[in-house]
């Protein structure tokens, strides 16, 4: 485990049980360490002990338990994308794991914005624009 000394590891699932222990030998090897959960309240208590030991550790509340194909795509490519996520992802061994699902974003009020950093990348590779594609 030193050969991660210095290197950024990703956890999931931080907050308590294997997470929380596998933050811990991680935090022991010297790794960087980024912890993630669905568990506000666990993260804290993560981060203190974290702190404690003198650790840095940054943590945020994320759920990694489903993944959305943003609305403003065009709808065969929003379904190859999940077609191929979904595929992609049955690739892993995820043994004991749950994996996330993966659908479809909407266009309408459950719709998640196009921010403005995603306009270049669909200049790019969108053939049309449309009126959620143009700059203001």
């Amino acid at each position: 485990m030193k050969k991660l000394a210095g290197r950024t590891v990703l956890v999931t699932g931080a907050a308590g049980g294997i997470g929380r222990a596998t933050v811990r030998a991680f935090a022991h090897a010297g790794a960087h360490l980024v912890a993630v959960d669905i568990d506000a309240g666990g993260l804290a208590d993560l981060q203190r002990d974290m702190q404690a030991l003198d650790v840095p550790c940054r943590t945020a509340v994320v759920d990694v338990s489903e993944a959305r194909v943003d609305g403003w795509l065009p709808l065969d490519i929003r379904a190859r994308l999940v077609e191929r996520t979904t595929a992609h992802i049955g690739e892993f061994n995820l043994s004991g794991l749950t994996p996330p699902q993966v659908h479809e974003g909407r266009v309408g009020p459950d719709a998640r914005v196009l921010g403005a950093t995603s306009l270049p990348l669909a200049r790019r590779f969108l053939l049309e624009e449309g009126p959620f594609l143009t700059t203001v």
